[in-house]
């Protein structure tokens, strides 16, 4: 357990011990009775909004983006701009918050960023924006305590105008087509056996394991989980915290369907004190019921009959749980961008494309969820229809994302009957 005993011996997660013990030192020093640096508060507002993150289970990635952004542009020892860091929050001005915020601005080139924070060159206006947002928290944490008053709240605002213009993701075509995709399947029936085998050797020995059940079970489990993220739909952290018996047998349509409730992440996950976390879906419209496509349907079945065969099958147990690893738990996400930039590589799917706007297709994970969308609205459903079935809470995020390679406006009434032909 990381204790910081300046502030009542509190306990703090994910933050390294010895930038604890830094921060208690300066505070320390600098403490004043009635007064409260922005340090102080930082870590005082920060210890408050991990207890709510960790009391309602929310995303630990965020809690890891507001530690990262505060202790890199703000609380570094040696900043080539001057902070407010160990400055009174009592006394701070809007101008001072202010012209921190320019000053990040102007010398984010400059700046030291985490690992986490990964950019190419300069950070965008979005980002720095998210880093300001930040630094607002903390202030708005002062206020609430009654440090500071609504006039200096309303006066620090301050929105990015240096930074880099983000490349806009939104028209650059991330995700495969139905041929792409059985292209993909293709290689990775070819390919799979091999990519797997060099893995076995790394496995160790002592486990018993023989060499064709560990790589009949890697590729009965990664075909299913690539089947899933292209005709479901659901984001990665959706479908690793998918378990058996969130499936239902078919209804009246003849299809089965997925109860889609919570999420596994293992990503900064020790900000809540965890090594794993279930977490709930990133918003109340991301709970919900999606039905399956035929074809992942009968992938998962392969699946099941291999776990029960072994006698290895659990209704309450991950569907895309790894039997074959160290620590028992659905597929790690580096192994499924891995295998899948591997099996990727081994076709001419982005060799042979054609580039939107002049940008290279950077295909991943998450654009086979983008695929999911566009062949729903391709074969008719409506876009009120798609976003539900993605998780949106409106159509917003559809209409920006897919625009440009279909024209959702014009939606034909046989072209919305022939929507449920989509999970034939």
């Amino acid at each position: 357990m990381k204790k910081y005993g300046f502030l009542n011996g509190v306990e703090f997660f994910g933050i390294d011990q010895e930038e604890l013990e830094r921060a208690e030192r300066i505070i320390s020093e600098t403490h004043q009775e009635g007064k409260h640096t922005y340090r102080e508060c930082f870590y005082e507002c920060f210890h408050e909004t991990q207890s709510t993150y960790m009391k309602y289970v929310r995303s630990p990635q965020t809690l890891a983006d507001i530690e990262n952004c505060n202790r890199i542009f703000v609380l570094a020892d040696e900043l080539p701009y001057d902070t407010i860091a160990d400055l009174y929050i009592e006394d701070i001005t809007a101008r001072q918050v202010k012209q921190l915020k320019r000053d990040i601005e102007q010398h984010n080139q400059e700046v030291k960023r985490p690992k986490k924070i990964k950019t190419n060159g300069e950070l965008s206006h979005k980002r720095l924006n998210n880093i300001f947002c930040w630094i607002d928290i903390v202030f708005k944490f002062a206020y609430d305590k009654g440090y500071v008053n609504k006039e200096l709240i309303d006066n620090i605002k301050l929105t990015s105008f240096k930074g880099a213009v983000e490349t806009n993701k939104y028209v650059k075509r991330n995700f495969l087509t139905v041929g792409e995709f059985n292209k993909f399947i293709q290689s990775f029936d070819i390919n799979s056996s091999n990519i797997f085998s060099m893995n076995y050797k790394k496995l160790k020995q002592k486990q018993g394991i023989e060499k064709s059940e560990y790589i009949v079970f890697k590729c009965l489990l990664y075909k299913a989980f690539f089947y899933m993220a292209f005709y479901s739909g659901l984001r990665k952290s959706e479908l690793r915290g998918l378990k058996w018996c969130d499936l239902l047998y078919p209804d009246v349509t003849g299809l089965r369907s997925v109860i889609v409730e919570k999420q596994y992440s293992d990503k900064c996950t020790s900000y809540v004190n965890k090594n794993d976390y279930i977490r709930k879906p990133k918003t109340k419209s991301s709970i919900r019921r999606c039905y399956l496509h035929r074809s992942c349907s009968k992938v998962l079945h392969d699946l099941s009959l291999y776990l029960i065969s072994r006698k290895i099958y659990e209704e309450t147990q991950f569907i895309f749980a790894d039997f074959y690893v160290k620590d028992f738990k659905p597929i790690p996400a580096t192994n499924i961008d891995r295998h899948f930039e591997k099996i990727l590589k081994e076709t001419d799917i982005i060799e042979n494309s054609i580039d939107f706007n002049g940008e290279q297709r950077k295909i991943t994970i998450h654009g086979l969820r983008h695929a999911a969308c566009t062949m729903l609205l391709e074969k008719g459903m409506p876009i009120q229809e798609v976003a539900r079935f993605l998780g949106h809470k409106n159509t917003q995020m559809v209409e920006r994302v897919y625009r440009e390679f279909i024209d959702v406006n014009e939606m034909s009434e046989d072209r919305i009957k022939q929507g449920a032909k989509y999970f034939m």
